[in-house]
């Protein structure tokens, strides 16, 4: 007889994050011999993190973020905007009727 278990309910993490770690990690797999492998570790205890977070981490320090744009462009569309005549105001006072937008749509 085989046993019927319900699985609808079961999740890996948090309700709603299991399909999310689903499709949205990758594995990587890299061989360590045991001495790298136990100064890995230590260092992830010394930090109080997982090997997981550890690695995570320093593969994000390695990998410095480019700016999606470069500084050349991004100066030439800031005096691009600058040139431009938008109406504007008294920040206070804008963020006032913004709120009161806000405050309006919620009481209809």
């Amino acid at each position: 007889m085989w046993l019927s278990l319900d699985t609808s309910n079961l999740t890996l993490t948090n309700h709603g994050n299991s399909l999310k770690i689903l499709t949205m990690t990758k594995r990587l797999q890299i061989l360590l011999n045991d001495k790298e492998m136990r100064a890995i570790q230590d260092s992830a205890k010394r930090q109080q993190v997982t090997v997981r977070e550890w690695v995570c981490q320093t593969l994000r320090n390695a990998c410095p973020q480019a700016p999606l744009i470069d500084t050349k462009k991004k100066l030439d569309l800031v005096r691009i905007a600058s040139r431009c005549d938008f109406p504007t105001g008294d920040i206070d006072q804008i963020l006032r009727e913004i709120d009161q937008g806000y405050q309006a749509s919620f009481t209809v």
